[in-house]
């Protein structure tokens, strides 16, 4: 009887594990590596002109602040939660700050640019689940500086899946050899900041990953997660929260794949 009750403990954590990891903004795994953008090597400078912040309205909760990542001449995407309250409804307003705190010749009429429209993943509203935490928001302007392209997720397969201990599933996911680097405006930071993180995918599943050990904060929620292809940089997920069960600290992701990267060519085709 005390074995099928431990069993059914496991099953429920692993099933809501999502749900609360949620309500944790950010997770700093161990020592704090972010370093701040102005002085970090740069493989490609043009990448970070292309990373702005985004300060929101959301009504009688007042300004909130998160990252966005241009992907289009009038689209940025970001996080759904950063552009919806808790009770479903969207902000009163979303305004964009293209490459703040960078030395970027921006012209003035752009150096804030509103929002015209926003979408959002349709199962985001109901479930509150990192995996479909994104949202695109098209701008009143067309943006000043170049998109990102967007990428399918890496797919960790089967073979090399294997080679791992499974014993260690669920609290010590396996840790991939893909690169990733996340950067943003963390609020414990100075205001204006661009700070970004490196380190590498972790499998939830034998699948499709969902987290990955960058250090964020508050403020970095709707950055891009990017990985480095053919020489260019290219979006495949949307910093979404930070998860920490025993021995297993983690921040989570939208990962995109093919019917992600579908919907958000279908937002950023409906411009008014």
């Amino acid at each position: 009887m005390k074995t099928k009750i431990t069993f059914l403990f496991l099953v429920i954590l692993l099933q809501t594990s999502n749900a609360f990891a949620f309500r944790i903004p950010f997770i700093i795994i161990g020592d704090d590596t972010r370093q701040k953008v102005a002085t970090t090597p740069m493989e490609d400078p043009s990448v970070y002109e292309s990373i702005g912040q985004i300060t929101i309205n959301k009504g009688d909760l007042g300004w909130f602040s998160c990252t966005a990542t241009v992907i289009g001449q009038f689209h940025i995407l970001t996080a759904a939660h950063c552009v919806l309250d808790l009770q479903g409804r969207e902000a009163v307003q979303v305004r964009f700050y293209p490459a703040r705190g960078l030395d970027v010749n921006i012209p003035s009429s752009k150096r804030v640019i509103n929002s015209k429209k926003i979408y959002y993943h349709p199962y985001y509203r109901f479930s509150r689940t990192p995996q479909f935490d994104i949202a695109v928001v098209e701008l009143e302007k067309e943006l000043p500086v170049r998109a990102l392209p967007l990428g399918r997720t890496p797919v960790w397969k089967t073979s090399r899946l294997l080679r791992r201990p499974l014993i260690t599933w669920p609290f010590a996911w396996p840790v991939s050899d893909v690169k990733v680097k996340i950067a943003g405006y963390p609020g414990d930071k100075a205001r204006g900041q661009m700070w970004e993180g490196t380190g590498r995918l972790a499998f939830r599943d034998p699948i499709r990953p969902n987290r990955y050990d960058v250090d964020t904060y508050p403020g970095q929620s709707g950055s891009a997660i990017r990985v480095r292809r053919r020489g260019q940089d290219v979006i495949i997920g949307v910093h979404s929260s930070g998860h920490n069960l025993p021995n297993d600290p983690h921040n989570l992701g939208a990962m995109l794949d093919d019917q992600k990267i579908k919907l958000i060519q279908e937002w950023i085709s409906k411009k008014e």
